[in-house]
């Protein structure tokens, strides 16, 4: 298993909202202000992020899981028509190679996002109509945008967050977000800081033990670190792979 490839575009941008801005310069900025964190994200989860800008600035929103999927695989199908080069990172990452050589259909568009939500066989109408949770989808931008202070608040109003699952496929925790690895692309941005955001919620009750669906089988959050590239690339391997594996 591995996460989204490196490009030469990958970049740390200065921002509280990196895990949704897909607007961040190609090189390192100042700092703003002295309590900002910066966030590490590549070139082509950039290019994804604003390919479904439309859907991601209002996200969750008061949609349901197969809402968000509609509205995915729709975005997706009308760029891949084009050969827009953000759709082609979708394509390549979550659809099959075999299937790569057919007619890109909406229906393939809809398996593809599907994929790349967890969902190895189409969800079924039960799965389609679960609705999204704005609290947990919070707590996991806050957790990107290494946003500790906020986390730290929404974690006292809904302490239950620090074990929820996404309503997705790969049903990941918020651990599982910070390994960078298996989830929807777009949230595959690593916070400078994401060390103390695992610690925060391990601290919490995050279990670090605690699998999600992806790649075919199981993975703790420490599993998919060690073979995803954007800790890595992003320097923070080092301090972040002791909080989720720890002896």
């Amino acid at each position: 298993p591995n996460s989204i490839g490196r490009r030469s575009g990958d970049t740390v941008s200065d921002s509280m909202a990196a895990a949704t801005d897909s607007t961040a310069s190609s090189e390192r900025t100042p700092l703003a202000k002295a309590d900002a964190v910066q966030v590490y994200s590549c070139e082509d989860v950039r290019a994804v992020t604003s390919l479904h800008h439309s859907l991601l600035s209002n996200y969750p929103g008061t949609r349901t899981v197969g809402q968000v999927l509609e509205e995915y695989a729709t975005v997706l199908h009308r760029a891949a028509s084009t050969d827009d080069a953000s759709a082609r990172v979708q394509v390549s990452n979550w659809c099959p190679p075999d299937e790569q050589k057919k007619p890109f259909t909406l229906e393939l568009a809809r398996r593809t996002i599907e994929r790349e939500h967890g969902f190895e066989e189409p969800p079924t109408e039960a799965q389609r109509a679960a609705p999204m949770d704005p609290d947990f989808e919070a707590a996991v931008t806050l957790a990107l945008s290494g946003d500790i202070a906020g986390l730290t608040a929404l974690l006292d109003t809904h302490p239950h967050l620090t074990t929820a699952r996404s309503p997705f496929g790969h049903r990941a925790t918020l651990l599982h977000y910070l390994a960078s690895n298996g989830v929807e692309t777009w949230r595959q941005v690593v916070p400078l800081n994401v060390a103390d955001v695992a610690r925060l919620l391990v601290a919490r009750g995050a279990d670090v033990d605690a699998t999600m669906t992806v790649y075919g089988g199981e993975f703790t959050a420490g599993g998919l670190l060690e073979s995803s590239a954007h800790p890595r690339d992003a320097g923070v391997l080092d301090a972040l792979r002791p909080v989720l594996c720890p002896e």
